[in-house]
């Protein structure tokens, strides 16, 4: 691997400052994906009473809201459908879903994304 080059300015008072040269980009990829660890072996294993409650409550709403069977998606996240995992470097706000460049996605869970959004909107506000 070849180290980053330095390149050198020189400023109003004579004085030369290094500054280094700019690392190549790193691809980042999702580094979260779907294990065989088993969510009720990992709410088990909370050391907090309370959490582990609130955990079995939540997995439940969250099961019966969306139908499908929750996944460990690393270590510490239970996932249910969870394609947001599968998208690809992102952000997301209250109600937003920030993408910088899409060559950091998964441009087809983008996809599913957005059409899903679509169809809820149109059953919640029909035309």
């Amino acid at each position: 691997m070849a180290a980053a080059k330095s390149t050198s300015q020189t400023s109003s008072t004579g004085k030369t400052a290094k500054k280094p040269a700019k690392k190549p980009a790193k691809k980042n990829t999702n580094k979260t994906g779907p294990t065989g660890v088993s969510v009720a072996a990992f709410i088990a294993a909370l050391e907090s009473p309370t959490r582990r409650r609130e955990a079995k409550a939540i997995a439940k709403l969250f099961r019966s809201v969306s139908g499908k069977t929750a996944k460990m998606w690393g270590p510490t996240m239970v996932g249910f459908g969870a394609l947001l995992a599968k998208l690809g470097k992102h952000r997301t706000g209250r109600s937003c879903l920030y993408i910088n460049r899409l060559e950091d996605i998964n441009f087809n869970v983008l996809e599913k994304i957005a059409r899903r959004g679509w169809n809820e909107m149109k059953k919640k506000y029909p035309e």
